[in-house]
């Protein structure tokens, strides 16, 4: 069976290819389940970005009608005031006559 160093070097190689083979596969299945995870972790990631940017497409909506909305209370506040101060100065000119 063993008459010569050849034959112990096959059968260290062969063990040693062996040995080789079985961690690679070992070590692609730990890849193979982290790369699963991460798809799973990028997939509830990429959800999670679809909300951000359906909040901020409602945000940017919204404040595009913030102007036209400022405005309308900023006439409203100066109607208002104008009218006070035509109140205030219409009672003393009356006043003084």
């Amino acid at each position: 069976m063993l008459y010569t160093s050849a034959d112990i070097l096959n059968i260290t190689l062969s063990i040693s290819i062996g040995l080789l083979s079985v961690f690679l596969v070992i070590f692609l299945v730990y890849l193979i389940i982290a790369m699963k995870r991460a798809n799973k972790i990028l997939g509830e990631l990429s959800k999670v970005v679809k909300v951000i940017d359906f909040i901020k497409d409602k945000i940017e909506h919204s404040t595009s009608h913030l102007g036209l909305l400022a405005e309308a209370v900023k006439r409203i506040v100066m109607h208002f005031i104008e009218g006070k101060i035509e109140i205030k100065t219409g009672s003393k000119s009356k006043k003084k006559k």
